[in-house]
């Protein structure tokens, strides 16, 4: 559907704006959607009150039944501030202090609209939508001067509407944008927490709640019941029923629900009692849908239309078409030959985790860890395809990323687009992440979120992305330290102020297997990036760890070691070493590790040795020392330890910080070092691994 803008200013004429049918029709009050006689519902323009009092604007009301009954109540006598369908809230914030409460039709006023109009397109066959948009902005009393009126939030509401096989869908997209910093938006204060989009329909003896979750029960504070709830009863003698949807990229979601079986209203409750502040640079999109039918609509029925309606066709087809054109686009250079992996560096995983196949890359998942590419961008345009093969699957890119693992993970610190699968989603529990596209800075990178986000969590604004086994695209915009992604074609998550902002890309492994498939990039010009916004460089550093065996290591006595995923794990065997292959003149070793219970005694060592003798024995229970300097400097319990070995000399440093320890000489000249790792009885794990040649 199309929808074209116009200005508009009150009083309203009654021209009709379309004569097609179906039809948007301008009346004096607001606007009418109806095909032919048939009335879809009335979206109220101007102000309305009665008695002068709980004065209320931007609601619909009527709303009609395919058989022309109407649903909707306006100035109900148990609650005269409830109006039809309305999304409201009765603590709206400024600077942490009251300014209006809509939800009462309280200190608030509306801007004159600006009013785009429908007009019936390809989209639809024989009962193509209709619809229109109105913007206008909350007014509300300056705290600085009571007599004037205070812009503070612009309101965007579409609506659209029409009949598919007797059931009539209406569509909401709200978008909120705070005029000012500082605002924000909740619900009741008492436990109740209802606020947001909500439904005042006439309500009979006979009512009742189904949601996707199963039958409901109303109580007096919220209740789960999934994304979508189905109220029937009997209205005028003859069945009906009503379901309310909650698109999935609403922020929150899934949302409990405020259900009432007499005298009040519907309400998929958002945000709570807890006020949320609104963002000021960019929308927050509130999307739900309503389909009104006769009430015989089964679950299977309603569970197809909210599958199409969470996951319509086009999203799945813009994929393909944007990973079709993009490859002829100027500019653009591979960065996968389709043959083999040169360009790219296995960080930390084990020698099969990654490989060239069929022209693509294929990833086992095993190992946690990273594959990245052998030189650092700043400023630039990623595109790649992806699938995960399994549902449930995990991964991501990794952008602007250090050249090794950050202390006590496998993963680089960066700046990560998540790559998650549908089936990693647990319902009605999870809200601290969606699998349609994040993007959040980790292990010591940072980034200013835009949109709906959570810390530095950036939400995707829409949920475009496919599961698996079906591909998706992601184009990847980065410049000057912001970056924004866009799923199958919708530009949907991103942040600002980055940092570091010049480094490497890598795709993560991360239990289960993925695909990958034109990868392609084109650099954007520098805007200088300084030494502090920069990942270091890579040094040439490799990992003796596989993450999935121990293969060039080998341990003396009772084993007491185990492989598990990409930590290497002693569960309490004390004096069991366990000897890396023989090692480079000089080199340097990087290796994280904790301790699993806290002690100093007894807690293994990390050894230097020729063959099998020991020379120099380094103290893993030298990060239990309280006073130590590098104490606290840990990362999740993990220290980091560097040893260097230098013309028959070392140095160790722990975090960062020298460790007092005589170290020289160690060996005989000309004899080979190994790494040796003591177990303990305290238990120890390790992780990192990372050699590198010294001349």
């Amino acid at each position: 559907m199309k929808l074209l803008r116009i200005a508009a200013a009150l009083p309203f004429t009654c021209a009709a704006l379309f004569a097609e049918s179906p039809r948007s029709q301008q009346e004096r009050e607001g606007i009418q959607l109806s095909r032919g006689e048939n009335n879809f519902l009335h979206f109220q323009l101007s102000p309305k009150s009665k008695d002068g009092e709980h004065t209320r604007a931007n609601y619909v009301h009527p709303l009609y039944t395919p058989d022309g009954r109407v649903l909707t109540e306006d100035f109900p006598a148990d609650h005269l501030h409830h109006r039809g369908i309305f999304w409201a809230w009765h603590q709206v914030l400024l600077d942490g202090k009251p300014v209006a409460d809509p939800w009462v039709c309280r200190d608030i006023e509306w801007s004159k609209p600006s009013i785009g109009g429908g007009l019936q397109g390809g989209a639809g066959g024989k009962n193509p939508p209709v619809g229109f948009e109105v913007v206008r902005d909350w007014l509300v009393p300056d705290p600085a001067n009571k007599s004037k009126k205070l812009p503070l939030v612009r309101v965007s509401t579409t609506v659209t509407a029409r009949d598919v096989d007797e059931v009539r869908i209406i569509d909401f997209d709200l978008k909120l944008r705070a005029l000012r910093k500082g605002v924000s938006l909740g619900g009741s204060k008492d436990v109740k927490g209802y606020g947001g989009f909500s439904t005042r329909i006439t309500l009979t003896d006979d009512v009742k709640f189904e949601g996707q979750s199963g039958p409901v029960k109303p109580q007096r504070t919220a209740v789960e019941g999934g994304g979508w709830m189905n109220i029937t009863e009997t209205l005028e003698g003859k069945p009906v029923g009503m379901t309310i949807m909650v698109h999935p990229s609403h922020p929150g979601f899934p949302l409990k629900w405020i259900l009432r079986a007499k005298r009040s209203m519907q309400n998929p409750q958002w945000p709570g009692n807890q006020p949320i502040a609104l963002p000021a640079d960019a929308d927050t999109e509130l999307k739900y849908r309503l389909l009104v039918h006769d009430g015989s609509l089964s679950r299977e029925a309603i569970e197809a239309r909210w599958k199409a309606y969470i996951d319509p066709p086009q999203s799945r087809i813009a994929g393909v078409q944007v990973a079709a054109t993009s490859s002829a686009q100027p500019g653009f250079k591979s960065l996968f030959n389709g043959k083999n992996l040169d360009g790219w560096v296995n960080v930390n995983c084990a020698p099969g985790t990654w490989r060239a196949t069929n022209g693509l890359i294929y990833c086992t998942g095993f190992p946690t860890g990273a594959l990245r590419t052998t030189r650092q961008y700043e400023n630039f345009v990623l595109e790649l395809e992806w699938r995960h093969l399994k549902a449930g699957g995990n991964a991501g890119v990794f952008l602007w990323s250090g050249p090794i693992g950050a202390q006590g993970v496998p993963f680089l610190r960066a700046v990560e687009v998540q790559v998650l699968d549908h089936g990693y989603i647990t319902p009605n529990l999870n809200k601290s992440y969606t699998t349609h596209g994040d993007v959040f800075p980790i292990h010591g990178s940072t980034m200013k979120p835009f949109g709906p986000h959570r810390g530095q969590r950036s939400f995707p604004s829409e949920r475009h992305s496919n599961g698996a086994p079906e591909w998706n695209h992601y184009r990847i915009e980065c410049n000057n330290g912001t970056l924004w992604l866009w799923v199958n074609g919708h530009k949907v998550s991103g942040g600002e102020d980055c940092n570091w902002r010049k480094g490497y890309i890598a795709l993560e492994s991360e239990g289960s297997p993925i695909e990958f498939k034109n990868i392609r990039l084109k650099e954007l010009p520098s805007t200088g990036a300084t030494k502090e916004q920069t990942a270091p460089l890579a040094e040439g550093h490799r990992s003796l760890y596989t993450g999935v065996d121990l293969k060039g290591w080998k341990s003396e006595g009772i084993h007491g070691w185990a492989s598990r995923d990409w930590r290497l794990v002693n569960e309490g065997t004390p004096g069991n070493i366990l000897w890396s292959e023989a090692l480079p003149e000089n080199f340097e070793f990087i290796v994280d590790c904790k301790l699993r219970e806290k002690g100093e005694q007894d807690a293994g060592s990390i050894i230097l040795g020729v063959g099998k003798e020991s020379i120099v024995g380094i103290p893993l229970g030298l990060v239990a020392v309280p006073n130590a300097p590098y104490f606290n400097k840990h990362n999740r319990g993990f220290h980091r330890f560097h040893i260097t070995v230098h013309n028959e000399h070392a140095r160790v440093t722990i975090n960062g910080i020298p460790v007092n320890i005589t170290l020289q000489p160690i060996k005989p000249a000309g004899a080979r070092h190994r790494i040796g790792i003591v177990g303990s009885k305290v238990g120890v794990e390790l992780s990192g691994f990372y050699l590198r040649e010294l001349d």
